[in-house]
C-alpha cells in the first residue's frame, strides 16, 4: 500500500494528552495508546493484530532516528540520510514508534548480548543510567528472571526533551519517557519495562482488561519500592486501603470494565495492583509467582483476557477464587478490611504508609500508560 499525507497528533480524553504524532521543536515523538499508529499510517490499530516491522526513515544529515528493534542500515545521499530499523519481534500496532531528533545515541551490550539502545538530548545526562533493566537476574524483574528472561531482541529507551509529551509509554523494546518525571524516575522506568512482559509480550485481549497491563506493572513498582527498603508489597497495599476512604470516588470505578472515560483512571493502575496483592495473599507465594510464568509463557505474542487469567490462576491454585475477583475487579466500592488483610485488621508499618502516602501523591501527578 503506498500512501502520502501529513500526519496529526490527537487528543487522548482519558488522558488529556497528545497523543500519536507529537510534533516537537527538533522533530517528532511517536506514541499515545490505546490510539496512536493511525496518525501515521493505515493499519487495524487494535492489540489483537501484531505484526513485525521495517522502518525506513530518511531525514536531513542532522538528525538522528531512533526506533523499535535494532538499527540495519544507513544510507547517506547528499544532505539526506536513510535509517532503517527492523523490529523482528511481533508487535501491536500502538507500541510501534519512529522518533526524529538531534539526539544522543547510546549504545551498549549486556553480559548476556542484550544490546541495549538508548536516545537521549544531547548535553543532558541519562537518567538513571538511562535503563538499569532489563537484566536476567535483576532484582527488579520481579517475576523471578530465571524463568522470565527478557523477551525481545533489545532493549533501550527514549528521552525526548519537549514540553509536549506528558506521560511515558512501553513502546515495544523502547520505551518512552517525558522529562517530566526525571531526575527520580526509576519508578516508571520500572513500570514501563514491567509492560514489556505485561502488556507487550502479553497483549490485552480487549482494552477493558487494561488492568492486566497497568495493575501488573504497578506491582512491579511496588516489588521496587520493596527492594529498595520501602515496605513490602502487602504492606504498601494496605497503606493504599487505608489512605484512600471508602467515601472517594476512587472505588467507583470497575476496574474489570472501566469503559472509554476512566481506561486509565488511577483506579485501573493501583487497584488493579491490590488485586495481585489480594490473590498472593490468598493462593500463597508459589502459586502466585507460578500463575505469573504460567501467563507469559502461556500467551506470549498473544492476548490475553481477565475471564482468561481467573481461569488460569483458579487452576494453578487449585481454589475457587470468583468471589474474590469480583471484590476487588467488579464491585464499585472499597473492599472490605477483611479482603486486604484476611482477618479484618488492617495496619502497616510507618515506613510503608509514608511512602505509599507519597507515591499517590505522585501517581496522581504523572500520566504513566
Amino acid at each position: 500500500m503506498t500512501y502520502e499525507g501529513f500526519p496529526k497528533g490527537f487528543v487522548i480524553p482519558s488522558l488529556d494528552a497528545v497523543s500519536g504524532f507529537i510534533r516537537t521543536a527538533d522533530g517528532v515523538v511517536v506514541a499515545g495508546e490505546p490510539e496512536a499508529a493511525t496518525a501515521w499510517f493505515p493499519v487495524n490499530d487494535h492489540p489483537t493484530d501484531r505484526a513485525s516491522y521495517t522502518f525506513a526513515i530518511t531525514v536531513p544529515n542532522s538528525y538522528e532516528v531512533v526506533a523499535n528493534g535494532v538499527p540495519e542500515s544507513e544510507d547517506t545521499q547528499g544532505n539526506w540520510t536513510t535509517h532503517v530499523w527492523q523490529a523482528h519481534d511481533p508487535m501491536a500496532s500502538y507500541l510501534a514508534t519512529f522518533d526524529v531528533g538531534e539526539w544522543t545515541m547510546r549504545t551498549r551490550v549486556t553480559s548476556n548480548g542484550l544490546p541495549v539502545i538508548d536516545a537521549d538530548r544531547p548535553r543532558r545526562p541519562a537518567p538513571s543510567a538511562s535503563l538499569r533493566a532489563p537484566r536476567t537476574g535483576d532484582p527488579l524483574v520481579p517475576w523471578r528472571a530465571s524463568s522470565a528472561r527478557y523477551p525481545f531482541e533489545s532493549a533501550g529507551g527514549i528521552f525526548p526533551d519537549t514540553r509536549r509529551l506528558g506521560f511515558a509509554l512501553e513502546t515495544q523494546t523502547r520505551p518512552i519517557y517525558s522529562r517530566y518525571f526525571f531526575p527520580n524516575g526509576d519508578s516508571v522506568i520500572v513500570h514501563e519495562l514491567a509492560h514489556q512482559w505485561f502488556g507487550d509480550l502479553v497483549a490485552v485481549h480487549r482494552w477493558q482488561d487494561i488492568w492486566l497491563n497497568e495493575g501488573f506493572a504497578t506491582y512491579a513498582e511496588w516489588l521496587w519500592r520493596g527492594h529498595e527498603g520501602f515496605g513490602t508489597t502487602r504492606q504498601t497495599s494496605k497503606a493504599i486501603w487505608r489512605a484512600i476512604p471508602a467515601s472517594s470516588p476512587f472505588w467507583d470505578v470497575v476496574i474489570g470494565d472501566p469503559g472509554v472515560e476512566n481506561l486509565f483512571d488511577g483506579a485501573v493502575y493501583i487497584r488493579g495492583a491490590m488485586t495481585l496483592q489480594a490473590l498472593r495473599d490468598e493462593v500463597g507465594d508459589d502459586a502466585f509467582w507460578t500463575i505469573l510464568h504460567t501467563w507469559t509463557e502461556t500467551y506470549a505474542f498473544d492476548t490475553g483476557s481477565t475471564d482468561e487469567f481467573i481461569a488460569l490462576a483458579e487452576q494453578v491454585s487449585g481454589q475457587d477464587l470468583g468471589d474474590l475477583f469480583d471484590v476487588w475487579l467488579f464491585t464499585p466500592s472499597r473492599p472490605p478490611a477483611s479482603a486486604v488483610t484476611g482477618s479484618g485488621v488492617v495496619s502497616a508499618s510507618p515506613t510503608a504508609t509514608e511512602h505509599a502516602t507519597s507515591w499517590l501523591r505522585a501517581f496522581d501527578r504523572r500520566s504513566a500508560p
